[in-house]
């Protein structure tokens, strides 16, 4: 085919006492600066992002995420560049990911109009369409074909036509849409040697929650509002707040039966066809089997992992107890609001409802744009995200983060084992040594994506039907179908790119596989460096390694004491371990139980991920350890300091406050409430409840013991 390129270049790197004596200690900083200032580019980056951020009234041993997360983070005018960490890495690897299209077809406009088929040329063709608000298809004929498509015709429906089968219309929906408005299924691969894929089941992502966290300043009772205008696109003048009311009723009820996500061991999660229920309208045989196609075929004994039993048991009962007509409307909804990025703009109250990780400060409709297209193609994201590395050849493939993670890996690796072996809490000799063994057999994936384009574009189908402007809903529609199917013959070792990995590329966060060993690490965490420096420069450990060091963590707590150090599902701990395990997990489920009473107070329904919270205590240690161990190792770099509107923070100060960053979120109380009832941690706790657990920033901040950042009672990992 000719079609390109792939280039190896070689990495590329740049240099890279209380509140009285702390007032006292500002103004006294604030008068002089010493020979140790800034000097290299990654600090006086710092500097000015840090510049105007920090909330110089309030006292840090007070509340560090209210000294660190101020308003103006959320100030208005700030580009996304400006945001906060997860903001700006996220809005920055998406904003790239659109230039590197635009280079691309002004670089290659040849091969792009040559093979229309190709997906790298389809999702540059998509995705202006998508991005542009004026659709061609002003009276939503199209979304009215593809609701018909699926046995949908007359949505909504006021009564149910007859013979309609929800299990038929969500299988065959989900099969070539991935909408799972009742269970998310998805293929994993447990173990090494396995020689296919797993099916898993698990909650649905629901819109309830999709609308909550997305739309902070509005009341929660308007979620029934914005199903109303789903369900009135086609007739704007139709009464359709019964069925709206009885969609946000079942969605509530799904809600509710849902547990927070954690970790399901092995030997609890997998379930015997049979054993699932199968008594009412639900059939999971029968919705499996239209899944896979003629792709595998399901007996009564067919193991099948649930990641969700509780959620699993109940759904059944749920749809039995619901009018056919509601789930009929409801599955139509879900899907309207799927697509709704395609949709002409009278759709565009629905595209926060389309996608997770909603970010308050990037663009909305850029936002829906890319969780579509990685939804069409999961690695065709990862590649994208790669190639935006090159800031001026579209067609060549960098690799300077590449050789930089690679080079961090020891002392990772090192400084997580350091604090097993000098300072577990928990752990006797034998197991620690089975601990250090995982950590050092650990297999890091870094980005996850293929070297090669030819590899993924044959992997798509490269002559895949080329996509049709004038039918843009009929031709995704056929583009997604098409990679679905892809994704469900998943057979590895060649064929399985898109069911690699689970976690979202435009997102920071990890995914640690533990039946395998394996930790990935997806693009957005790198993405907040691209136009700052080609290394992971060691003042920035504490926002880019943070969350390799949560995954790292999760080989060697509860989670991890399921699988040994050979990969065999086998507990390594000894009860008298369990026990003391479990004291620390008492000690830190009460510690944020009553920070929780005091936002929502004791009349209150909060779900806590417990694994989450004790990984973000445990990895302060390890990260503070490689941060100082680095800077000490550079001729004296501890003991430069960076200039914060007129005050000096020295490295310590200076670590703690860049790891806050990482956390920050929407600094308001309403907000936090809202996370918590939907099974999110807020930031003030993520940041506050760990560094209180920490001497060494007590330390760094002089805060003296009784203080809020300081108390008297810790909860330790180490």
């Amino acid at each position: 085919m000719g079609l390109m390129w792939v280039s190896n270049a070689p990495p590329s790197y740049s240099v890279g006492s209380g509140a009285d004596r702390w007032h006292l200690t500002k103004r006294e900083k604030k008068v002089f600066f010493t020979e140790h200032s800034c000097n290299n580019d990654v600090c006086v980056w710092i500097e000015n992002y840090l510049r105007g951020r920090l909330n110089s009234s309030v006292n840090p041993c007070n509340d560090f995420h209210a000294y660190v997360c101020s308003r103006h983070w959320a100030s208005r005018d700030l580009d996304v560049q400006s945001r906060a960490y997860r903001e700006r890495a996220s809005g920055v690897m998406m904003m790239d990911v659109e230039k590197f299209f635009r280079n691309y077809l002004k670089q290659n406009e040849e091969h792009y109009h040559k093979y229309p088929g190709v997906f790298l040329h389809q999702a540059i063709s998509l995705f202006p369409k998508c991005q542009s608000e004026e659709k061609n298809d002003r009276n939503l004929t199209s979304m009215r074909n593809l609701l018909r498509e699926y046995n949908l015709g007359n949505w909504p429906f006021k009564k149910a036509p007859r013979g309609a089968n929800i299990v038929a219309v969500s299988a065959f929906l989900d099969r070539d849409m991935g909408v799972f408005p009742f269970a998310r299924v998805f293929l994993r691969k447990p173990f090494e040697d396995d020689r296919s894929y797993t099916i898993h089941i698990d909650a649905p992502s629901l819109t309830m929650k999709r609308y909550n966290l997305a739309y902070l300043d509005q009341s929660s009772e308007n979620f029934t509002q914005k199903v109303a205008l789903a369900l009135s696109l086609f007739d704007a003048n139709q009464d359709v707040l019964q069925q709206a009311e009885d969609i946000v009723l079942l969605e509530k009820q799904l809600h509710n039966i849902a547990t927070v996500p954690h970790f399901i061991g092995f030997p609890g999660r997998v379930k015997r066809l049979v054993q699932l229920d199968h008594k009412g309208i639900w059939d999971w045989k029968k919705y499996l089997t239209i899944l896979f196609q003629d792709i595998e075929t399901f007996e009564n004994d067919k193991p099948v992992a649930i990641m969700d039993p509780d959620y699993i048991s109940k759904m059944p009962t749920i749809l039995d107890e619901t009018d056919t007509v509601t789930l009929l409307n409801y599955v139509g909804y879900r899907l309207v609001v799927h697509v709704s990025p395609l949709l002409a703009k009278v759709a565009s109250p629905l595209l926060r409802l389309s996608h997770d990780h909603f970010l308050e400060f990037v663009p909305e409709r850029l936002q829906a744009c890319m969780h579509m297209l990685e939804r069409l193609y999961k690695h065709g994201m990862r590649f994208f995200g790669r190639m935006t590395f090159s800031r001026s050849n579209s067609t060549l493939l960098l690799k300077h983060y590449d050789y930089s993670m690679a080079s961090l890996e020891m002392q990772l690796k090192s400084s997580i084992i350091d604090r097993l072996l000098s300072s577990s809490s928990w752990l006797d000799r034998s197991a620690i040594g089975v601990g250090v063994d995982k950590l050092e057999n650990m297999r890091l994936i870094f980005l996850g994506s293929a070297n090669d384009i030819n590899t993924i574009a044959s992997y798509y189908n490269f002559n895949a039907q080329p996509l049709e402007p004038s039918h843009l809903i009929e031709s995704f529609r056929e583009i997604q179908s098409g990679t679905m199917n892809v994704y469900w013959e998943t057979k590895p070792p060649k064929d399985d790119l898109d069911a690699r990995y689970d976690h979202t590329a435009l997102s920071p966060g990890h995914e640690y596989f533990f039946g395998r060993n394996v930790l990935f690490i997806p693009h957005s965490n790198i993405a907040f460096l691209n136009d700052i420096t080609k290394s992971i420069d060691p003042l920035l450990f504490p926002l880019i390694l943070a969350e390799v060091f949560r995954g790292m963590f999760a080989a060697v707590d509860r989670r991890g004491s399921s699988v040994d150090h050979n990969l065999a599902v086998a507990t390594w701990w000894s009860n008298d371990e369990m026990s003391k395990f479990s004291q620390l997990e008492l000690c830190f489920q009460d510690q944020y139980y009553v920070v929780i009473r005091e936002l929502i107070g004791d009349n209150f329904e909060a779900r806590i991920r417990l694994d989450e919270n004790i990984a973000d205590n445990a990895i302060l240690g390890p990260l503070y350890d490689m941060y100082m161990k680095t800077l000490t190792s550079q001729d004296g770099a501890d003991r430069l300091k960076v200039s914060i509107d007129g005050r000096q923070l020295d490295m310590e100060q200076l670590f703690f406050v860049l790891y806050a960053v990482g956390l920050c979120d929407n600094p308001n109380r309403d907000a936090w409430v809202r996370k918590l009832k939907f099974g999110e941690i807020p930031g003030r706790l993520r940041i506050n409840i760990p560094l209180m657990n920490f001497a060494k920033f007590s330390a760094a901040f002089s805060c003296t013991t009784g203080m809020p950042m300081n108390p008297v009672r810790k909860c330790t990992i180490w």
